[in-house]
């Protein structure tokens, strides 16, 4: 899990015999401050989430929310199609990747060139 100043971004990775889906909810950050990547056998992810402006009579009992730059790194595993990825966010802010798996046969039997 990445961190940024002790900050997690929560996430979730979903896998089945043809894909993987990373999921993770960003409210908060435009779409302008939002970037995807792929280096090194990584997904790469990094924005901004905004705070929202608050009078300054207000005083904070209770922050849990993560307000800033963050970066966030998901490993692949090399049986994908990493020219394949697709990157999707929604009009919730929710940030979907879809990564599609080579398909690894268990058994085949293989044909002998005479030769």
């Amino acid at each position: 899990m990445s961190k940024l100043d002790g900050v997690e971004i929560p996430t979730d990775v979903w896998e089945s015999p043809q894909e993987i889906v990373v999921i993770i909810p960003l409210g908060g950050v435009e779409k302008s401050s939002l970037k995807v990547a792929l280096k090194n056998q990584k997904i790469i992810i990094e924005g901004v989430r905004k705070k929202p402006k608050i009078e300054d009579k207000f005083k904070p009992i209770l922050q849990e929310c993560f307000w800033g730059p963050f970066f966030k790194e998901i490993t692949l595993p090399l049986n994908v199609y990493f020219d394949k990825i697709v990157v999707q966010l929604s009009a919730d802010n929710v940030l979907k990747i879809i990564v599609p798996k080579i398909a690894i046969p268990n058994e085949k039997e293989l044909d002998i060139e005479f030769i």
